[in-house]
This record gives C-alpha cells, structure tokens and sequence, in this order.
C-alpha cells in the first residue's frame, strides 16, 4: 500500500508564526536628515556651543548634538532619543544661506535676518522659525588713520579729499545696511567705487569676512564693517580700532540704526514634514543662547575651540552680542522698521511688500508655530 502522506498545515503553522513575529518587529526608520547651514563666525555661536557643549546642554534638558563620523555630522538628541542625523554646511554668510535654503541646497540656516526676508519677498519658500542675535556688529578703522570714535570717523570723512574706503564682506551683510544708514544719518555720501570723486565713502565688497584684515592691513581699505569676532580680532592683532557699536550710530530720521541681525530659518516643506526636528533644532539653540548669556567666558572657550580663535579674544566678542530666543517687542519692532525703509526704497517688492500694507507682516515671514505657541512677545 502507498505511504500516506501527513498534513502539511501543521509544519506550515510555525513558519508562519515566525514571518509574523519578524514583521511585527521590524527595524524602526532610519532618523530624518537635517542639512544646517551655518557660516564661521560669532552671531551663529548658540550652534557651535550645541555641537561641542553636549554634557552641558543635556544637564539644562535642552537637545544636544554628538559627534559623528567627521566633523560636519552629527546626532542631533533629545534625551536619550535620535531626533535627527544632522549634516552640518559651513557657508560664506551674507546671501549665500538664504539663496542655498531657497535652491534645497539646506533644510534650515542660521543666516541674516534681511536676506532671508528679501528671499521670502521673492516668492522663496522660506519662513524664519526663531530670531538668534542682534549686535555684534560695528565699524573699525585702521590704528594709523587716528580715528577713536564715532564723531572723530564722520570729521574724517568730511575732512579727507577721496573717499574713505570702507570695506564688506559680502552683498546682502546686515553690516553694510546698518553703516549706509549712519551714513545717511550724518548726510554723508556714499558710492561703489574707489575712484567715484562725488562720495565721501566708497563700500568695497572683500568677498568673504576672511578678507576683512588682510584688506585692512594691507591698506587696500581704510576700515570695515564687519561681525564679531573679526572686531575683536582688529584690536588684539593692532591693526585696527573699534570706533563705533552698528547699535549706537545715528540713523537717517534720528535714533539709532536697530536692524534684527541673525535668525534661523528653514524651508516650508521640511518644517511641514519633519515639525518634530525643527522644534528640537529650535528649543537647542534656545538653551545654547541661554548658556552663551548666563556663562560667557565658558561659552567663549567652546567658541574659540570651534572657530580656531583665542578664548580671549571671544571674551572680548562674546559679550558684545545680545543672544535672543524669543520675537519680543525689540526684535519686532527693528522689523517692522527695517522692512518700512526697505519697502519705500524699493529693496523689498513682492509678497513681504504686500502683507506689511496688509498689515501681515508676521504670517508673511514668520513659521506658523512660533506664532500659534505663543512665541512672539508683544
């Protein structure tokens, strides 16, 4: 008689079983990746305080950064959890931040808060999501040009037969802004060229802040306008004086020049699908600002280390800097300000134009979720 064969289904039960257990746990997603956009100077601090200053910002409960393979990558943490893989991307500054958050060269920036606003202006799909920093911006001179301050600097001017050239270190600097509208302010004229014999300050642009000292001590400038930590650096090499705080000169219609500087900002549809990276990204840089102002001289040891700078010269920089977390009522009204002045000079045209008429300029500009989570001080 022909052997019977057994069923199958119970040697199929088990396998069965053991491809369900397999699929129940599968490996969880990969974390999202984070481009950063950053440029090498003190306004963006707060990130290189995150990147180096772990230990401490997980003591104070705000995310952290840990090292990864290399230098530019990084865990970005909240607690013991990965929110993100995070690619840090070093940029020359000035328009460069923006323009790559708009082209989808980055996902978020510290950058200046103008050049983010005239990309918004221009139909970018970009919105600041927290303000970084104001100050830390001012105008030096070389130390044989005999200029202490302020009113010394516009009696030179006056003074001098050619231009006082001035240098910049890229279009779209807040730095240039805030120094056009001293000069203004003191009615002094001013061009783009050295050789422009109508100006009594001539602007040249050095094409990157690394350019700033050589220029000045090679004498192809007379001064510049520029951020820390290239003001301290100046006055610790001897080759040029601070002679005014960009906060402090007189502005065209009286008053002092208040421009918000730097901000963070990301592209509308990385905040829309990864709103839990943005909030970790944002609340970090928000205690990293915190430990910049409550402990300087700590802060500036972390800074110096990032940046290659002596920590005395960050102790000079650093305090210089006012670190901002929230929209108060100083931030926005040096917005509202500056977006005025632009608009009537025709720098801004477009969306950002249309809502301030509306008197929208806050949607216009600013990540829904800083103004839905009461964010914005009034």
């Amino acid at each position: 008689m022909p052997r019977r064969r057994r069923p199958a289904a119970p040697l199929l039960i088990p396998a069965l079983l053991s491809l369900l257990a397999l699929s129940c746990h599968r490996a969880p997603a990969p974390p999202p990746v984070l481009r950063l956009g950053y440029a090498p100077h003190d306004h963006h601090a707060p990130l290189f305080v995150a990147a180096l200053g772990a230990a401490t910002l997980r003591a104070m409960g705000s995310p952290y950064l840990v090292p990864g393979s290399s230098r530019s990558e990084y865990a970005l943490r909240r607690g013991d959890r990965v929110v993100a893989t995070v690619q840090l991307v070093p940029c020359a500054g000035g328009r460069e931040l923006p323009r790559r958050l708009a082209e989808d060269l980055l996902d978020m920036a510290f950058g200046g808060f103008p050049a983010f606003v005239q990309q918004i202006d221009r139909g970018a799909p970009l919105r600041i999501v927290a303000p970084t920093m104001t100050g830390g911006a001012g105008l030096v001179v070389g130390s044989s040009l005999g200029v202490h301050d302020w009113k010394e600097f516009v009696a030179r001017v006056r003074k001098d037969r050619r231009p006082l050239r001035i240098g910049y270190r890229a279009d779209g600097a807040v730095q240039r802004l805030l120094l056009e509208q001293a000069l203004a302010g003191e009615d002094l004229s001013v061009g783009a060229r050295i050789d422009d014999a109508g100006s009594q300050v001539a602007l040249v642009n050095l094409y990157g802040a690394e350019n700033l000292l050589p220029a000045l001590r090679n004498g192809v400038v007379d001064g510049f306008v520029g951020v820390q930590p290239y003001l301290a650096l100046a006055e610790e090499q001897g080759v040029g004086r601070v002679v005014t705080d960009l906060r402090e000169a007189p502005c065209s219609g009286g008053g002092a020049c208040a421009v918000p500087c730097c901000a963070l900002a990301l592209r509308t549809d990385f905040g829309a699908a990864h709103p839990e990276v943005v909030e970790a990204v944002v609340d970090m840089a928000r205690g990293a600002s915190r430990y910049l102002t409550d402990h300087p001289q700590q802060a500036a040891a972390l800074v110096a280390r990032w940046l290659g700078t002596s920590p005395e010269v960050e102790q000079r920089s650093i305090p210089t800097i006012r670190f901002v977390t929230e929209l108060d009522s100083s931030w926005n009204r040096g917005a509202r300000g500056w977006a005025e002045t632009m608009v009537r000079s025709g720098g801004l045209t477009g969306a950002v134009a249309t809502a301030l008429k509306q008197n929208r300029l806050s949607e216009a500009i600013y990540d829904p979720t800083v103004l839905r989570h009461g964010r914005q001080r009034r």
